[in-house]
């Protein structure tokens, strides 16, 4: 594989990252998240609040990133084998 090919594949895999993580800070429930927490721990910081969410959109990001990366590795590697 050629050089820019790894680029443009870190690239890929950086912007889709990227969209994941932007998604989720769009898209995710944060109110209802802080009601079912508070409901079994109690009052928390908004400090602590922000540093719990931060990493569960980037932990979670990276999780469904890396789901996804195996999931279209797989579908190319099983297009090209039934190719040959």
């Amino acid at each position: 594989m050629k050089p820019h090919q790894f680029v443009f594949y870190w690239f890929a895999a950086f912007a889709s990252y990227l969209l994941i993580v932007f998604s989720s800070y769009g898209f995710l429930p944060e109110g209802i998240l802080l009601e079912l927490i508070t409901k079994y721990t109690g009052d928390i910081s908004g400090e602590s609040w922000d540093n719990f969410m931060g990493y569960v959109i980037f932990i979670g990001s990276a999780m469904v990133n890396a789901v996804l990366i195996w999931i279209v590795v797989n579908i190319y590697q099983r297009a090209t084998v039934k190719k040959h």
